[in-house]
């Protein structure tokens, strides 16, 4: 009943543009062993649950074995963690250990039939980052996109290299740079929502992944939003656009409110302790952050736009996946101002995909492609019917 409830649902969910291009991204970005991001992808679920309804009629003991499996995997010594949260100080002041409850119901040595479990720290926990696919220290220079007939707009994802660790001291630097280039009637807002260009659109990086991510939602002309974002962002790292005093205290200002923001209650204090441990980030991470963020200076805000975000924008150092409607197909692909990629690829779905292709002359070259230089042959295919249609940009 679950898997078939979970069966059910993937229709509903494939409909969702953002889900597809950001599941899109993630299938470029992650080897094909080992990674969540990818074993777990929307992508494969449909077929993976329709292979475990069948295998749950005609073999339910092999699947069982299988989940028990898992679960003894989930489980397994140094596999889990118990946090308590409470107030320490009172309990020591009452003459009671925190932990004693914890010691006696979990001993060092548990017995598990004929093995004895022992209570440990945790192993150090792997970082997505470490399953990186060779994609994203070599990005094809190419974006992925599907036309996808639910929808009436488009929305596209772009990943590019990012922080490497949650202690790297260009943390506080990219949470000031990205409100500050993102926030509400600011510099993306007017260029990109004021203009009507996108409804929504976000920036920021990822310590986890080892990443940083730009994405355009709803968007009626992604080719041209894209394009005035990386505009922005260039005129900020080249000093064109200048970053004033206050423009950089007010985003310091909000970034230290929503730091604050995360412990405000004493469940979410205890959530941020346990993050702390999971990342090795000792206690009183978020007050260090504090502090570093309010030291920002402008040049540290410059050289995160210049050494991050700016690659979001470049086919030599960013992966692009964008899904459209088939309406909207032509207008993005042809407009002078589209995406200034050289190739376009389709993620295979139960939809609609359109290829567009260039010669193998400017496949080999990884710039950006203009006005300049047309597409040159254009594929259309529905459910494996396909015809030729040439012409340029």
């Amino acid at each position: 009943m679950a898997a078939n409830n979970l069966l059910n649902d993937v229709p509903e969910i494939k409909r969702e543009g953002d889900v597809i291009a950001q599941c899109g991204l993630r299938e470029k970005l992650y080897a094909s062993s080992g990674s969540n991001h990818r074993a777990c992808n929307l992508l494969r679920q449909q077929r993976f649950l329709t292979n475990i309804v069948a295998r749950l009629q005609s073999s339910p003991s092999e699947v069982v074995s299988e989940i028990q499996a898992m679960r003894a995997v989930l489980t397994r010594e140094g596999g889990m963690m118990i946090q308590v949260v409470g107030n320490i100080v009172r309990l020591a002041l009452q003459g009671l250990h925190p932990l004693i409850p914890l010691i006696d119901a979990f001993p060092p040595a548990v017995d598990r039939g004929d093995k004895q479990v022992r209570v440990r720290q945790p192993g150090q926990v792997r970082l997505a980052q470490q399953l990186h696919s060779t994609a994203v220290a070599s990005p094809p220079g190419v974006a992925s996109v599907v036309a996808m007939g639910a929808l009436e707009s488009c929305f596209l994802y772009a990943a590019a290299r990012g922080l490497p660790s949650f202690q790297h001291e260009h943390t506080a630097p990219m949470l000031v740079a990205t409100e500050l280039l993102t926030c509400i009637e600011g510099p993306m807002w007017n260029v990109i929502r004021g203009a009507g260009l996108a409804y929504s659109f976000t920036m920021y990086g990822d310590a986890d992944e080892g990443l940083c991510y730009f994405s355009l939602s709803r968007s009626p002309a992604v080719g041209r939003a894209y394009v005035e974002a990386g505009s922005l962002i260039a005129s900020f790292a080249s000093g064109e656009t200048p970053i004033t005093a206050m423009a950089l205290e007010n985003s310091k200002a909000s970034v230290m409110s929503s730091i604050v923001s995360r412990e405000s209650t004493v469940g979410q204090c205890g959530m941020q302790s346990l993050m702390n441990a999971l990342r090795r980030s000792g206690p009183a991470h978020n007050a260090r952050l504090l502090s570093s963020v309010a030291s920002v200076s402008q040049e540290q805000v410059m050289y995160v736009i210049q050494k991050y975000l700016l690659a979001l924008f470049s086919p030599q150092s960013a992966n692009v996946f964008i899904t459209t409607s088939p309406a909207k197909f032509d207008e993005v692909v042809r407009t002078p101002t589209s995406l200034p990629l050289t190739l376009l690829l389709p993620l295979l779905l139960s939809a609609n995909v359109f290829i567009i292709t260039t010669s193998p002359a400017l496949l080999k070259r990884n710039f950006f492609a203009s006005s300049k230089i047309p597409l040159l042959d254009i594929i259309y295919v529905h459910r494996g019917r396909g015809r030729w249609a040439s012409g340029g940009a």
